[in-house]
């Protein structure tokens, strides 16, 4: 049964425009959503390399550490890729690199 069969002709117009603003409705979640996601991994991933900076600081962290963060981490989420000890490198790169050109935490958070 199509659409034309089950709306009067003189409801198809209305509801064919209907559901284009709900397609365009949906659409603009996802890409909000997407985004959103994008935005809070770039910033947990600012906030990791903070963290480990500052540890290499006050505890005389090494690269042996990050490795052992690495293991950590994978154990303890197990589903979840991007935990490996280059990556959480990346992670300290990422936040030495950008805290000398002043982009900090409130710059990250107005990424779109």
């Amino acid at each position: 049964m199509t659409n034309r069969e089950v709306l009067q002709p003189n409801l198809l117009a209305e509801y064919q425009e209907s559901r284009q603003i709900i397609k365009q409705r949906i659409a603009s979640v996802r890409m909000r959503m997407g985004l959103a996601a994008s935005r809070e991994l770039i910033l947990f991933y600012w906030v990791l390399g903070e963290m480990i900076s500052q540890e290499q600081v006050q505890s005389q962290w090494g690269d042996k550490l990050i490795a052992q963060l690495s293991g950590d981490l994978q154990k303890a989420f197990p589903g979840i890729k991007g935990r490996s000890a280059a990556n959480v490198k990346y992670c300290l790169r990422f936040f030495q690199f950008y805290r000398t050109e002043s982009i900090g935490q409130q710059t990250v958070d107005q990424l779109p």
